[in-house]
């Protein structure tokens, strides 16, 4: 899930967006209540009202998790884009990666989180004959927390902020782990919370991921659909304002870098992505994004028959996911670069990759 790139297990990718670790991104009392806008589904495929309700439902279970403190009000439209905007899609390709179900763009200024925009299918996952009100209210749930500012994904499956929605129709809730990290992603500065249970975010900072989805226990920039509508050039170059911190420029480098990718501007997105990991090298959002768009562009080059560049960032990616990512993201980038070394002929490195595989656990 993923879910500000880095993306059914509802892919993250730059979409929740990505904060730093030493800052607070999160909406600020000055924008209590935030103005929610549910753009109608009329006419999208796959469409029905009771979306609509559920995803209303939701917001109400993360204002109740928050007691009360985080408010919501209802608009027909965002005063000047200030707010939460929630529409709906059945085409896969608007979103920054095909296997999302759903994705969270946060954009956040000086004093906090301004606005998100939450994109959600209307279309089940493959391993699913219909979209059913609880695999969608699931999917509600966890974009929202990224909205709200829950930047990283639990590690506890029972959470729905857990990296992977697992197609299937169950009843859900939100947990003890989901309260707690919304807890600590608005404690105040200097101040912890508790975890509630593993995995959940249990200190004071919030870091996003870059556009956020639901994922697999991926949060990356997976490869955008070369046909994706084109993004405004004055989006993708923003100079940085004399009042922009480093924190915040790293921020929107990260979200323009998935915006790059889902316009096919593979090189601005890499340029932007190094930029800001350069900003907060130890921020693993970052890596893990960079990482997996490494990943993406050394398979583009296989395409191309551009070995020696394949090989590059095949390599560059493993480093990047090793540190930052998880160790199915690692085995995935693996398995490229074993591919990529067996047709460049270089047998003896690809055996090595075979054996870390298989000592990781790979069939």
């Amino acid at each position: 899930m993923k879910r500000a790139l880095l993306l059914s297990s509802a892919l993250s990718i730059l979409t929740a967006s990505s904060a730093f670790a030493q800052d607070h991104f999160n909406w600020p009392k000055s924008r209590l209540p935030i103005p929610v806008c549910i753009v109608s589904g009329k006419g999208v495929p796959g469409y029905r009202p009771q979306l609509e309700t559920i995803v209303k439902q939701a917001f109400d279970d993360w204002m109740i998790a928050s007691g009360g403190k985080i408010q919501f009000v209802f608009v027909d439209k965002t005063d000047g884009g200030q707010g939460i905007t929630c529409q709906w899609t059945n085409d896969r390709s608007k979103m920054t990666s095909t296997i999302e179900d759903g994705e969270t763009i946060v954009v956040p200024d000086a004093q906090g989180i301004t606005s998100a925009k939450i994109m959600l299918l209307t279309v089940p996952p493959k391993a699913m004959p219909t979209l059913t009100d609880n695999y969608a209210r699931r999917v509600a749930l966890h974009e929202i927390g990224h909205a709200l500012g829950i930047a990283k994904h639990s590690s506890n499956a029972g959470d729905i902020m857990f990296g992977t929605i697992y197609p299937v129709d169950k009843a859900c809730a939100l947990t003890e782990g989901d309260t707690s990290a919304l807890a600590a992603a608005y404690a105040p500065s200097g101040s912890s919370t508790a975890s509630g249970a593993s995995g959940s975010t249990g200190s004071s900072s919030s870091s996003s991921e870059l556009l956020g989805g639901q994922n697999a226990e991926v949060e990356k920039i997976p490869g955008a659909s070369p046909g994706a509508a084109a993004v405004k050039a004055s989006t993708l170059s923003n100079p940085p304002s004399a009042s922009e911190s480093p924190t915040a420029r790293g921020f929107r480098l990260n979200n323009e870098a998935a915006e790059a990718m889902n316009a096919g501007k593979f090189d601005l997105a890499v340029t932007k992505l190094e930029e800001a990991y350069k900003l907060a090298p130890d921020n693993q959002m970052v890596g893990a994004n960079l990482g997996m768009l490494y990943s993406n562009l050394a398979s583009l080059a296989m395409v191309t028959r551009n070995y020696p560049r394949a090989e590059v960032y095949s390599k560059k990616a493993a480093v990047l996911v090793e540190k930052c990512s998880t160790k199915a993201n690692l085995m995935q980038v693996l398995r490229n670069q074993c591919l990529i070394l067996h047709v460049a002929g270089k047998e003896a490195e690809a055996l090595k990759v075979e054996a870390r595989l298989k000592s990781m656990g790979a069939k």
